[in-house]
């Protein structure tokens, strides 16, 4: 499963790509790694709004089984189904991915490889979202494989553009279509790397 992503771009690239509101100044990492911050599109109101959060969503401090001891979830499979109501329109994300990356070779030995578009540069990535006394955090939706990445891997759910608004305000029946499909990327390219799988992981 993908937990490593990039996103080096800028607020204006994002606000023109998903025709989305940017705060006046924000700081995410270029390359994420759980625990790092990154750039989410969340509605409010009738607008597109660019937020910083931090790539692990924790459950507000009030849940009935709010989690002291565990880590921030990663995934929406790690929220569901007890708390399927992160599922409303109001705690949908999406998140800006410029490529992601899945480890290749022998255990000991991996390297990054990464997917993405060259054209458009960025995608979004079906995600929630929640806010907590430690910050806004985010989780993303996972879909088993499609070339060219690895059939036996995970990769991120892809929100194509014309879905983007029913992502964020449709109802839940349409939201679970969007983040279970499972597609090939035609368009995506493959970019093998020498570097090591585990280096900089730090948060």
């Amino acid at each position: 499963m993908p937990s490593l992503y990039r996103c080096r771009t800028s607020l204006g690239e994002v606000a023109a790509l998903f025709a989305a509101t940017p705060p006046p100044r924000a700081d995410w990492s270029a390359e994420l790694w759980p625990g790092r911050t990154g750039l989410v599109i969340r509605r409010d109101g009738e607008e597109r709004r660019i937020e910083a959060m931090r790539w692990g969503a924790n459950l507000p401090e009030g849940a009935a089984d709010f989690p002291r001891h565990r880590r921030p979830a990663l995934w929406f499979r790690q929220l569901w189904p007890a708390h399927a109501h992160l599922l409303a329109p109001e705690a949908r994300c999406l998140i800006i991915v410029e490529d992601f990356a899945l480890p290749d070779g022998p255990e000991g030995a991996r390297t990054r490889t990464w997917y993405g578009f060259d054209d458009p540069p960025l995608f979004a990535w079906a995600g929630v979202w929640t806010a907590s006394a430690g910050g806004a955090g985010y989780a993303g939706f996972l879909v088993p494989g499609g070339a060219p990445a690895p059939a036996a891997s995970t990769m991120p759910a892809i929100v194509l553009p014309e879905d983007y608004d029913a992502w964020l305000g449709g109802d839940m029946r349409i939201a679970g279509r969007i983040a279970r499909q499972q597609r090939a990327h035609d368009a995506m390219y493959r970019e093998p790397t020498e570097a090591p799988w585990g280096a900089d992981r730090t948060p």
